[in-house]
């Protein structure tokens, strides 16, 4: 057999998900995406889609985000340790953050988190601009355009070099 041959039978044996999987089972690279997700939200109240986030209430305020009695909490600190209004957070008692996740799966990583707080699901209160919980929530733990592109560059590496010994039986 042709090392030709040999090559091009190697490319087509390689489970290309497994390489993957790999990867997102590291620690640095669920820190950098759960940190990205965190970051994102908490600076810019941003979700995947580069979207702001704005409560129901929040519309028809003077804000934008929040509902002005929100903000009047959020300014006395009796609404938990986030004063912030510039932008929404959904970081009011720290509680979704800690509880971001990501689950690595054969074909792609799952991001999890805890959406529920007193009074129900946190998507009650973002109702008008998404058109189910299951978007919502995907679109807050979603990676936007920027941040996928550092997670390729981040996993680039790895899976090239992967990719090169087991096409070449190094």
């Amino acid at each position: 057999m042709s090392e030709w041959k040999k090559i091009i039978d190697n490319l087509n044996k390689i489970d290309y998900n497994s390489f993957f999987e790999d990867e997102y089972k590291k620690k640095t690279i669920q820190s950098f995406v759960i940190r990205s997700i965190r970051k994102r939200l908490y600076f810019e109240g941003k979700d995947k889609n580069d979207s702001i986030l704005r409560t129901n209430a929040g519309k028809s305020s003077s804000n934008g985000h929040y509902a002005d009695s929100t903000i009047t909490i959020k300014k006395t600190n009796r609404q938990g340790r986030d004063r912030r209004t510039k932008n929404v957070t959904l970081h009011d008692t720290k509680y979704f953050y800690a509880s971001m996740a990501m689950q690595p799966k054969k074909t792609h990583a799952s991001m999890i988190a805890d959406f529920q707080k007193k009074g129900g699901h946190i998507f009650k209160n973002f109702t008008s601009s998404y058109g189910s919980i299951k978007e919502f929530e995907s679109s807050i733990l979603g990676l936007n355009n920027e941040e996928n592109n550092v997670l390729a560059n981040m996993l680039a590496p790895d899976i090239s070099r992967k990719i090169v010994l087991k096409v070449f039986n190094v």
